[in-house]
């Protein structure tokens, strides 16, 4: 005849296990986050309701917190219970562990303030569509005579969606002309010419963008040219200025990139 045991529940309990009073359970969750915040984590195992918080560093690298619990759960809710999270800004993982080892994940997923994950999942839909984070993001403000790069940091992926540059000439009489250059890996992947030049003593506005065909004036010292569409950007590549080599004086603006922003996944 199978065990009974006292009060039991079509779930997987610690008293099922042979080893159930050695064996240290704990909830193992992990974040990446470009934002501050507050996350609670709710849940119920055979000896009742437990509540937890997980504060999220606004690094984008993963933080890795661990929770006794008394027993193997039955449910988990990640929420944002301040109501204050943005769509995209913060990625949860929790997995569940048995003596110090991760067997078995949970639930992963974006948390926001209208969007909650749970654990066995429930099929709910957030209000907010959009699969990644839309923003802008701006590099350091380089010196004369040097070129203009922005990284993307680690823990994040960028689908580049518009790039801004000025660049301010000085007196020397020449003709600039200058690339813009997605590198992933350490090698250029992407180039896009914009087919005008820039003289001496000028200040011009760049703008790449996804859709533009070719290389046109919006004015006279605002100029559009194009992108490849869904350029992906990996965490440690470059988005940099590039060509022939920079007359001393002349100086780059810092660059700006919209991006549509994903955080990497947290895997077990």
């Amino acid at each position: 005849m199978p065990p009974t045991y006292d009060k039991s529940i079509p779930f997987l309990i610690r008293k099922m296990l042979n080893f159930e009073y050695a064996a240290k359970i704990e909830l193992v969750v992990t974040s990446r986050a470009i934002a501050v915040e507050t996350l609670t984590i709710i849940g119920a195992t055979r000896e009742g309701i437990f509540n937890l918080t997980h504060v999220t560093v606004n690094t984008s690298l993963a933080t890795i917190q661990r929770f006794d619990i008394p027993d193997i759960p039955i449910w988990i809710s990640v929420i944002d219970k301040n109501g204050v999270t943005v769509p995209q800004s913060v990625y949860i993982h929790v997995a569940l562990a048995i003596n110090a080892n991760t067997v078995h994940a949970l639930l992963a997923g974006y948390v926001y303030r209208n969007n909650s994950l749970t654990w066995p999942m429930a099929d709910i839909k957030p209000s907010d569509p959009t699969p990644g984070r839309i923003t802008a993001v701006s590099g350091a403000n380089p010196a004369a005579g040097v070129h203009a790069t922005i990284s993307v940091p680690d823990g994040q992926n960028w689908r580049v969606l518009a790039v801004d540059i000025t660049l301010v000439t000085d007196a020397t009489i020449s003709e600039r002309n200058f690339q813009l250059i997605f590198e992933v890996g350490g090698s250029p992947a992407f180039r896009s010419v914009p087919t005008i030049n820039q003289n001496a003593s000028e200040t011009k506005q760049y703008t790449f963008q996804v859709g533009t065909p070719g290389t046109r004036f919006v004015e006279t010292n605002n100029i559009i040219a194009g992108i490849p569409p869904n350029i992906i950007i990996p965490a440690g590549d470059i988005i940099t200025t590039g060509g022939p080599a920079m007359i001393a004086g002349d100086n780059f603006g810092a660059m700006t990139v919209t991006i549509e922003r994903w955080l990497e996944f947290i895997s077990l």
